[in-house]
């Protein structure tokens, strides 16, 4: 890769950054962009390595054959259970099956449990199957947080499963960073699903909420609107020692109310609703 003009940028399985020593021996197990992708000079190519030691390689059982795996779809028929909403009582065993259900139509977040079991408590020890850790493999190598990958997965198919209308305007700021690794493996489980474009706007939007950021460190710099028909919002942008540059008390706003802002400044946002980057 050196010789390629490319930088490495290493993670363990866990999605963790990389503490090891270069000379530690380990296996590649995936790359971010993918072997064959054309990348410009000096591009970065995320790989997950896995931590065992070529001993602990060697010494690992092999696989059980494939007769025996417990992915099949019959295995699958009732390992899902999925509830939406405010109906507990109504459980699907697919995502696909929630599509065409009266949960589905009132647009809200669904829970998924596997083989019955709450994946939230480690403690209930839910294995993956090969094709769900290749999903959660997406969100570690987009940098997300795969520290219970049971969690993780239940998760991604709840996404698939329903999400609100307003789903984009629900991954805000710092926070939606860390959401947007799950958004990534929903895309990859479920590129088929009728909200898939909701999901591709909350992954590649940049929205901020209510509070006070700092400009380049907390938000990114530049244009920002609010959606049209904001009614008692302020908004002030401020120097480094807290002078204010410009603001607004804006009353009503039909069309809504736009702000730019730059690096080095501090911004602050009260009863304006989502500030959405305006590209």
């Amino acid at each position: 890769m050196g010789k390629a003009g490319l930088q490495a940028d290493l993670f363990g399985s866990d999605g963790q950054g990389w503490t090891g020593s270069p000379d530690d021996p380990a296996k590649a197990l995936s790359t971010d962009p993918a072997a064959g992708t054309q990348m410009i000079p000096h591009g970065k190519v995320k790989i997950r390595l896995d931590r065992k030691s070529q001993q602990d390689w060697a010494a690992q059982p092999p696989a059980a054959p494939a007769a025996s795996s417990p992915s099949t779809a019959a295995s699958l028929t009732n390992r899902y259970s999925v509830t939406c909403g405010y109906s507990s009582d109504r459980k699907y065993s697919s995502y696909k099956d929630v599509w065409t259900s009266p949960e589905y139509q009132a647009s809200g977040y669904c829970e998924t449990k596997i083989d019955g079991k709450d994946p939230v408590p480690r403690a209930n020890g839910i294995a993956l199957l090969p094709q769900e850790q290749a999903i959660v493999n997406v969100v570690a190598l987009k940098g997300g947080d795969v520290s219970n990958p049971a969690r993780t997965f239940a998760n991604i198919y709840s996404l698939c499963a329903s999400v609100p209308k307003d789903y984009a305007d629900h991954v805000v700021g710092i926070s939606g960073n860390v959401q947007k690794p799950g958004i990534e493996g929903a895309l990859a489980l479920c590129p088929d699903t009728p909200h898939a474009a909701l999901l591709q706007q909350a992954l590649t939007s940049v929205k901020i909420d209510s509070g006070s950021y700092a400009v380049g460190k907390d938000m990114l710099p530049g244009t920002y609107s609010t959606a049209p028909g904001v009614r008692q919002c302020y908004w002030s942008r401020s120097n480094g020692a807290g002078d204010i540059i410009a603001n607004n008390f804006i009353d009503y706003a039909p069309n809504g109310a736009t702000v730019t802002v730059y690096a080095g400044e501090g911004f602050t946002s009260d009863r304006c609703g989502v500030w959405t980057k305006v590209p």
